[in-house]
């Protein structure tokens, strides 16, 4: 007699086709997975209509696309599946009602197209007017999901709010890890908060955290007060004399030691000892 065997009832979900090895981080993954129905001796299960649904088995990011497929004949077929997170290793599980589930091979994440900037070193967050920043600010490209994007961009910064003039070099390329580390970066203003901002060509800018600016190094000197008046000598004169001590935007400069003395004239000016600015 002859005997024509069929498969069985549907008991395990098989992994036919292998998605992509590795990906970018948000981009659909360059090879779609395929899942078959299978018997409990693997024999394909030619149904039609079973929902098969996609999740990630391994790895912390998000599985995106259309996480469930419909089986022709027996094999459902993804379209659009991605993954997007931290570069590293992922794997994507499917799963359908009571039946065995299957995990696919190990896909390697890297980083994705570049969308934005992030401050990864601020600027320091006190600063002499005139004087470069202490701590000079790192800015790096990355993609949706943070990861570092290498390749060559230029970076501009400038300032963003509390207004002034920037000095140092304003636009610098990225490295190889998509940092751009900026040096000599200066403000020169009034006294007061600033913010920095950040961008690149296509890129979602970044505005950096407060930098307050305190007065410069002393640079001029004006009379304040006390002058000309008329006094017996050897005795005080009615109004103190001062000074007002300023650096290169007419902030007043504090602790600067002034020393009054004749300019013409003769005579000597007491005390001799000199005095200090205040606030």
């Amino acid at each position: 007699f002859t005997a024509t065997g069929a498969a069985g009832a549907a008991a395990q979900l098989q992994v036919q086709t292998q998605p992509s090895s590795s990906a970018q981080s948000g981009v659909a993954l360059a090879t779609q997975p395929a899942v078959r129905l299978a018997d409990v001796f693997g024999n394909l299960v030619t149904t039609n209509g079973t929902v098969v649904t996609a999740a990630l088995a391994l790895g912390g990011g998000t599985l995106g696309g259309t996480l469930t497929a419909n089986t022709v004949s027996g094999v459902a077929t993804f379209t659009n599946l991605s993954i997007s997170g931290p570069s590293g290793t992922y794997a994507i599980r499917f799963t359908s009602g009571s039946l065995t589930p299957d995990t696919t091979a190990a896909i390697t994440i890297g980083a994705g197209a570049a969308s934005r900037l992030a401050v990864v070193t601020q600027p320091s967050t006190t600063a002499q007017n005139a004087v470069a920043f202490a701590q000079q600010p790192r800015v790096q490209v990355q993609d949706a999901a943070n990861n570092p994007v290498a390749g060559v961009r230029s970076v501009t910064v400038a300032i963003n709010t509390g207004g002034g003039t920037l000095g140092g070099t304003a636009t610098i390329n990225t490295d190889a890890s998509g940092l751009a580390t900026f040096t000599g970066l200066s403000i020169t203003g009034t006294t007061g908060g600033r913010t920095l901002v950040f961008s690149s060509a296509g890129l979602t800018s970044i505005v950096s955290g407060t930098v307050t600016i305190t007065a410069g190094a002393p640079t001029q000197m004006a009379v304040n007060a006390g002058n000309s008046q008329t006094a017996i000598a050897g005795s005080a004169v009615a109004t103190a004399p001062s000074v007002v001590v300023r650096d290169v935007s007419n902030n007043p400069v504090s602790g600067v030691a002034v020393t009054f003395a004749v300019a013409s004239g003769g005579g000597s000016v007491l005390p001799v000892a000199a005095v200090n600015t205040n606030a």
